[in-house]
């Protein structure tokens, strides 16, 4: 190694040192880049896996419940979330569920006709639909409520009683940044620009 010595605070000694520092924090961000990423690499792979086992469980579960509660998976999320909130317009539901209103119209539709949502129109504004439930369609929630709260709390039972705050909390979390990080997004997999 070659040790050249300036004159301190001479041009060729400042540009020396900052050559310098910025090579070293080039090196030092690398390794620390490299080093992070496969830390995060690992855990992004075992969240991914988690997830995967929790929507597949969840998912059967889903719709061995709905189909029992004799609606499809679609109008059981529909039927929950008016069942939440009350009455709601289609733009408001289907932004909730993150449906576009076509796909979601046919759904209530079906429903309109198997009288469990009654559709009326806005009186402050026409343009606008409203959706509540029929007392059939509350009904049917009251039936999802009780299957669902008896599906979990037998989840729970395998789960210590100290830590099912932890739980949701943690689930609570999770839904907010999937919704932050921008809900109905194209797959990642899938993106146009990154094929």
């Amino acid at each position: 190694m070659f040790i050249i010595l300036r004159a301190k605070g001479s041009p060729d000694f400042v540009a020396f040192m900052n050559y310098n520092l910025y090579n070293a924090i080039i090196v030092y961000y690398k390794l620390y880049l490299k080093e992070r990423h496969q830390l995060d690499q690992n855990f992004l792979s075992l969240l991914r896996e988690e997830l995967r086992r929790l929507q597949r469980a969840l998912g059967w579960q889903v719709k061995n419940d709905a189909s029992c509660c004799g609606v499809t998976v679609a109008q059981c999320h529909v039927v929950l979330e008016l069942g939440q909130r009350g009455e709601l317009s289609l733009v408001a539901l289907a932004d909730a569920l993150g449906l576009d209103t076509s796909t979601l119209s046919r759904t209530v539709e079906n429903m309109v006709q198997e009288g469990l949502v009654e559709r009326r129109n806005d009186p402050r504004d026409r343009r606008f639909i409203l959706l509540t439930l029929t007392s059939r369609g509350r009904a049917v929630k009251e039936e999802i409520d009780y299957t669902y709260n008896n599906y979990f709390s037998g989840v729970l039972e395998h789960i210590p009683k100290g830590k099912h705050t932890q739980v949701l909390e943690s689930v609570h979390l999770l839904a907010e940044a999937f919704a932050r990080n921008g809900r109905g997004e194209v797959n990642p997999c899938c993106r146009e620009e990154e094929r």
